[in-house]
């Protein structure tokens, strides 16, 4: 059974298929464009990574690893070296710190101030120094070499009985002030690195004052010489001050005693032979003679602490007699070119001091000499316990 769903064939809907259309042909492929300059094109690159800036300074290991690179050296050896870079203080943190000043050799410490003592007798290399308690004194350095003095410290081993400034040299000269803290001794030393380039001691003492009365006494038949007191003071003062010692004077009046009972005679054998009667003299050759007690007790005061007699020509020629610790003495003016010095001595002996026979200006040296008023720190010691 033939079905037509209407329509004439080709025509539509219903109508018998029409036969395909062919396909177009695709457009023929295009030719490759050559460049301009008939070169081959370059593959883009990305741009290069920037350098690290150059250091200025470079750390402890870097600087081994760049040395180590540039000598050959082990490394381990440069490590060592480092480290001992490293603990002596040159380097921190990669930063070299600046060189530390050179030291110093030597500092010697000078006599310089006047107010108390100086002793480099008893030991040349390590000298004394005495001074007040509360009060200070002065003294010198010389540093070697000098261009190198700034480097070098002052510092007090016990800050307790003195101390010491500046703590730091400014020159070669510098001069160091010592204050008296507490009576006792220290040390203070000149230092540089952990070294120590000198030092001296410092003995402090409380002040002491005691009392001498003077008298110029005449015998019956002649005047004695008299000493001004105004030099007695200066002198006393010189000398003791050396000891923290102060003495006070007073002037008695003078007086006309007769003493010259007793002639002596010397013997071939030394001894002294003594008669009744006159010889001009006061008799000196024994402590105490009966000449010497009888202007003792005619003119001593006893609210002093010390009595001294001027007194002209003694038996023996010498410049003046006291004995060991005794409060009286005698001091023959007549008799020397430094009778300021013979004062002195006597008083020394009056107060313990010995004769220093071989210490040729020391006070208690006998003789003349302007120049013997020194003392040395055992003597400081005897006149100021």
């Amino acid at each position: 059974v033939n079905i037509n769903s209407g329509g004439a064939a080709g025509s539509g809907g219903g109508s018998s298929p029409t036969a395909p259309t062919a396909p177009e042909a695709p457009d023929p492929p295009k030719e490759a464009k050559v460049a301009a300059d008939a070169k081959p094109g370059k593959v883009d690159e990305p741009p290069a990574a920037p350098k690290p800036p150059k250091p200025t300074t470079y750390s402890s290991s870097a600087k081994v690893m760049k040395s180590a690179a540039q000598d050959g050296k082990p490394f381990c050896e440069k490590c060592e070296a480092a480290k001992a870079k490293q603990s002596s203080g040159e380097s921190d943190g990669g930063k070299d710190k600046p060189a530390p000043p050179p030291c110093p050799t030597k500092v010697v410490f000078k006599e310089d101030g006047d107010k108390f003592g100086w002793d480099e007798n008893t030991d040349a290399a390590v000298p004394w120094k005495s001074v007040e308690k509360g009060q200070s004194d002065t003294v010198k350095t010389e540093i070697t070499p000098a261009d190198k003095a700034t480097a070098a410290a002052f510092v007090s081993a016990d800050t307790a009985k003195a101390t010491v400034s500046p703590a730091k040299a400014s020159s070669d000269k510098q001069v160091v002030t010592v204050t008296g803290v507490d009576k006792g001794e220290t040390e203070v030393k000149s230092t540089c690195g952990g070294n120590e380039l000198g030092k001296f001691k410092v003995a402090t003492y409380t002040k002491k004052t005691k009392t001498v009365a003077v008298r110029l006494v005449h015998e019956k038949n002649y005047k004695s010489t008299d000493i001004s007191d105004a030099d007695i003071k200066d002198r006393l003062k010189k000398v003791y001050k050396q000891a923290v010692v102060e003495f006070t004077l007073t002037r008695l009046p003078e007086k006309t005693v007769e003493f010259d009972t007793i002639k002596t005679t010397k013997k071939a054998d030394g001894t002294i032979e003594r008669t009744p009667g006159r010889d001009g003299k006061l008799d000196v050759e024994s402590w105490m003679s009966d000449e010497m007690k009888a202007v003792r007790d005619a003119c001593k005061d006893d609210s002093y602490d010390f009595n001294i007699f001027l007194v002209d020509k003694p038996s023996d020629g010498s410049f003046g007699f006291m004995d060991l610790n005794q409060r009286y003495g005698f001091v023959h003016a007549d008799k020397t070119t430094t009778p300021l010095k013979s004062f002195a001595h006597e008083l020394g002996h009056g107060q313990g001091l010995e004769h220093q026979p071989t210490d040729n200006d020391n006070l208690m040296k006998q003789g003349e000499g302007d120049n013997m008023w020194r003392l040395r720190k055992e003597q400081w010691g005897k006149l100021n316990p």
